[in-house]
Parts: C-alpha cells; structure tokens; sequence
C-alpha cells in the first residue's frame, strides 16, 4: 500500500486508510509512515478507543490502560461490518458486492444460530485474527474426502466450518489437483476462488466465480484404470490475486510515475506474495483391487 498510495489522491487515500490504517486516517495530514514495517496500521487504538475512552467486551476496573467500558458491540458479528462489508451501491460485480462477507454470514446457520465472526477469527479472545493464511482455521473450514472405486475416484468438498464463502474474497485461490504417481500425469485441476480483472477503462470484471457457499457440496470425479494411483493435493494460495494480477500490473503501469523507493516497495510485495502458499491436503488412492474405501 504504501508504494500504490502515492499514486493516488488524498480522498481516495483517505477512503483505502479508512480500513487499513483508520488513525492515520483520521489525520489532518497523511503520513504514509504509519504503513512502515514493524508499525501498527490496525493497531490497538483502531478498535478500542472512543471519544477518549478504551472500550471492550466487558467492564474492566484495574488494567495497564486504566478502566475499560464494556461496549456489547464487540460481542456481535456487525462489529466487523465496516471493513468486512461494502455497503449498496458500493462496488459490485455480477449483482455480487467485492466485500460482502458480513451478509453472507447473515444468511449462513451461523448467522441465523448466532455464531459470530470473533468466534472462529478471534477464538478465547485471541487477537491474531486468524483466517486463511493459517492452515489449522481453513481446514476447520474445509473439508476434503477422496473416495477409490473400481473405475476412478471420487472426491467431496465440503465448506463444513465457514459462515462466509471459501474463501470469501478476491485474494486468495485453492486449487485441487489430481496426479498419477507413476508418471506425474495431471488428470485434473479445479480453482476455488472468485477470479477478477480490471482495466481503467472496463473496471471490474468477473471471470469465474467457483467459491463454495456456507455449507455447499462439492462432488468432482476422474476415471482410473484399475491398477493405477493418484494423490490428490489441496494447496492454498492466500495472497494469489496480489501475486498474480495486482502486483505485476501496478510495476508494469506504474513504473514511470513512482519513486525508487515506491517502486521497490511494490517489488518486495510481489516477491513476499508468492511465498505464502501451503498444501492443506494431500491424499493417496491406491489401485482399485478393494475398491470402493476411503482414501488416506
């Protein structure tokens, strides 16, 4: 962010800091510093401090800050709306909003039973925030299971522990693949994720939309003589639109309007970018010869 933030305006600035870093935000001039490695852009203060006081779940008397005030909104799902959510008439594509996760945990059981976003990502107060760059939080989410029969396999993904789509954004891309082990051969690759494009003079674009909903099912299925075994790999790409698109267009268009420094930043990006992937599954089916059984 803070290479692309050069190029823009102070409004539109304002508009990307309001969720990104919402202090420096509020500033009366921008200081782009506050986007340094090592700072805090969504620190502390972002959630915690209103109009000179520091807000929590629950009334505190004796803290290193002083009394805390008890605010039950940092109990309910809308307290992350404001980030988490686009509102009407903002960006959206396909009568699909770009951030519409708050809505579709709205309609999911977990919506309807209650079951808040602080309950997964903020688990026993935790403040990591954890979601899809930690492999334990996505496999609570996602479920994979291969089946072997006597003439291929079989496999189910289940969106089983998600209130929102898998994954519920842009960024990320799950991409399951099928390969014999006797000769490497790909059968099959499947992505999980909502592809996007924009151009300044189209805007939004959507390609493909293969995200699974709240609860949704997915049954995929490749033929196999009987004698032959496959692995099935389920591997998580959480920053792949910034890797893939985002990154390399800013470089490629950008590259004469910013500084040395700016630019190096928007390399350094790219280059961290592609280092967050993991497999998440990896599973091995056998010859048929006892088919059908749950491959391991």
């Amino acid at each position: 962010m803070a290479g692309q933030l050069k190029t823009f305006d102070d409004a539109t600035v304002r508009v990307c800091l309001e969720c990104h870093a919402p202090i420096a935000a509020k500033t009366d001039e921008i200081d782009l510093s506050i986007l340094e490695a090592g700072n805090e852009a969504v620190g502390c203060i972002a959630c915690h401090v209103r109009e000179g006081k520091v807000l929590g779940p629950r009334n505190l008397v004796e803290t290193p800050h002083g009394p805390i005030v008890g605010d039950r909104r940092f109990s309910k799902a809308e307290f992350c709306g404001p980030c988490h959510q686009f509102e009407p008439g903002d960006v959206a594509v396909n009568g699909k909003l770009l951030e519409n996760t708050l809505e579709e945990w709205r309609s999911s059981r977990y919506g309807q039973l209650g079951v808040t976003c602080q309950a997964c990502h903020m688990a026993a107060g935790y403040h990591g925030f954890r979601g899809i760059h930690d492999p334990a939080t996505v496999r609570r989410a996602l479920s994979l299971t291969v089946e072997r029969t006597s003439d291929g396999i079989r496999m189910e993904l289940l969106n089983r522990g998600a209130g929102h789509f898998v994954p519920t954004y842009i960024t990320p891309r799950l991409q399951l693949r099928v390969t014999r082990l006797d000769n490497g051969q790909t059968l099959g690759t499947w992505q999980i994720h909502r592809r996007m494009d924009w151009t300044p003079s189209d805007g939004w674009r959507e390609i493909s939309d293969t995200r699974l909903a709240p609860a949704e099912q997915r049954l995929l299925a490749v033929s196999l003589p009987a004698d032959a075994s496959v692995s099935v790999d389920l591997a998580v790409f959480p920053d792949a639109d910034y890797h893939d698109r985002v990154y390399p267009y800013l470089i490629r268009t950008l590259s004469e309007e910013l500084d040395r420094e700016a630019l190096r930043r928007l390399k350094d990006a790219l280059k961290a970018s592609g280092t967050s992937d993991y497999e998440l599954y990896r599973v091995t089916c056998g010859a048929a010869a006892e088919a059908p059984y749950r491959c391991k």
